[in-house]
């Protein structure tokens, strides 16, 4: 029997239908005890100088009050067996499933030059920024995985052993949205890493 129980940590804000998505990159990759789902996406901005860029930004990136951000969600599922009346664990897996969302400029190769280098310096460090955030939500899934496979082994019942595996999901949850708020603190959100996009003359 499997039973399976989804948990859902959003990063930052929430997609709402108002943006428009460009194209989408999706990858699957494992990392220890994780299965990891991959997915970039871009709104479109326009400007021939930055200051109209910025207002482009400002403008498609809502609901969001950040340039880029990233959503991540953990999904997991175990299977018991049955032991001298006692539910064994059999097995338990976790997938991270993540969303790097990133502006993308359009028609970039007709900007002048100073702007595409200002742009490809900018958009590469918001995405190693946000790959940050993707490394916490694999972080989290793999200590799901270890402290589950370590404390649950056997339960008098199949509700005690879900309660156990809620209880062991909640408690590091919590420890890893600390760690997301630390990291954003810490980089100002990616300003001290620079990613910022500055004024080209």
């Amino acid at each position: 029997m499997v039973i399976g129980k989804k948990v859902l940590l959003a990063v930052s804000l929430l997609l709402l239908s108002s943006c428009l998505w460009a194209d989408e990159d999706h990858k699957k990759d494992k990392k220890e005890n994780v299965t990891i789902v991959r997915e970039l996406v871009f709104y479109d901005v326009d400007g021939m100088n930055t200051g109209d860029i910025r207002t482009s930004i400002n403008k498609n990136r809502l609901p969001s009050k950040h340039d880029a951000w990233t959503e991540w969600q953990i999904f997991f599922g175990y299977r018991y067996e049955r032991e001298n009346e006692k539910y064994k664990l059999a097995s338990f897996t976790v997938e991270v499933k993540t969303k790097i969302i990133l502006p993308r400029l359009k028609n970039i190769d007709k900007k002048p030059q100073p702007i595409q280098v200002e742009w490809k310096r900018y958009t590469d460090l918001l995405k190693m920024h946000e790959e940050g955030h993707v490394d916490i939500g694999i972080a989290c899934g793999n200590e799901v995985h270890k402290w589950v496979m370590k404390k649950v082994v056997l339960t008098d019942t199949e509700s005690e052993m879900k309660n156990q595996i809620g209880k062991i999901r909640r408690a590091i949850l919590r420890k890893y949205q600390s760690i997301e708020y630390k990291y954003d603190k810490d980089t100002d959100h990616g300003r001290t890493q620079g990613a910022r996009l500055r004024k080209v003359n």
